[in-house]
């Protein structure tokens, strides 16, 4: 089990509902300073009163679709996770009402915006996870290779991708989305 330093400053950047920001604090531990950013007022509201249930209190959570509107509290981070919006290609066949959802401009465009706005909140040493649940290579490696541009203090640390498919373990079949993830280190 990975278990992280205490101390640590922790960004998940694009929360949603939490899932992954929970996951996240059961990892890094209650002497974490974790912050949720999102840009739906809904979740993050859930977010809010899952926290509030399970009694978690190292949690900070804003309501915001840029970084600069949360205020003082953005400082740097050691780790920040951003699982940005994506065509969500990867998931489906568990939803496929997720073809039909209209945007308003590419997803791409988004986002870079959302990494160029999240970048810069990242310490030196620092590490950042890019994930999409899409199996697209514009949404994925194209946009990690394009973030190397960007900066020569980015690093690749690993990547890995993942096709939608039905594993058979012990006689039964078991489902899992396709997606995928970049561990990037900052000089």
């Amino acid at each position: 089990r990975i278990r992280w330093p205490g101390s640590m400053r922790i960004l998940d950047r694009c929360a949603g509902l939490g899932t992954k920001t929970i996951q996240i604090r059961e990892l890094a531990g209650q002497a974490a300073e974790i912050v949720a950013i999102d840009a739906s007022a809904a979740r993050c509201d859930a977010l809010r009163e899952m926290c509030r249930g399970r009694g978690i209190a190292n949690i900070h959570i804003f309501h915001a679709a840029k970084m600069a509107q949360c205020g003082q509290e953005m400082e740097t981070f050691d780790r920040i996770l951003i699982d940005v919006p994506c065509s969500n290609s990867g998931v489906y066949a568990r939803r496929p009402e997720a073809r039909y959802r209209t945007r308003t401009g590419p997803v791409e465009q988004l986002q870079r915006e959302i990494i160029l706005d999240t970048l810069r909140y990242l310490k030196p040493k620092g590490t950042l996870v890019y994930s999409t649940c899409s199996v697209w290579p514009e949404e994925n490696q194209k946009q990690v290779r394009w973030l190397l541009e960007q900066s020569s203090e980015l690093e690749i640390v690993d990547e890995f991708s993942t096709l939608p498919s039905f594993d058979a373990i012990n006689d039964s079949t078991r489902y899992h989305d396709g997606g995928y993830a970049a561990v990037i280190r900052k000089r």
